[in-house]
């Protein structure tokens, strides 16, 4: 289900080039390690490029698998799961 989705969230640390214009989010999401993706069936997410893909039916359940981390500052889950609930209908299919 994690190469099925619609919508794909990610952090990524900037180079040290950029990193005086980041500005806020540039320092909230440091230390930021997840991939986030909402599909029409759930939402599934990944801590970085290492992890085992988690998948649930709502953002519950992965902030229940996450919960102990904190690799995600910018409540990417949320976002995700936002958007899941309010854009993902029916009708898409």
């Amino acid at each position: 289900m994690s190469n099925i989705y619609l919508l794909s969230l990610h952090y990524h640390q900037p180079s040290q080039a950029f990193a005086p214009a980041s500005g806020l989010f540039g320092e909230a999401s440091k230390g930021g390690q997840i991939i986030v993706r909402a599909g029409y069936f759930g939402l599934c997410a990944q801590d970085g490029e290492r992890g085992a893909w988690v998948c649930a039916s709502g953002a519950f359940g992965l902030n229940a698998a996450f919960a102990n981390n904190k690799i995600d500052p910018l409540n990417a889950i949320a976002i995700a799961a936002n958007f899941k609930d309010d854009v993902i209908f029916p009708g898409l299919l």
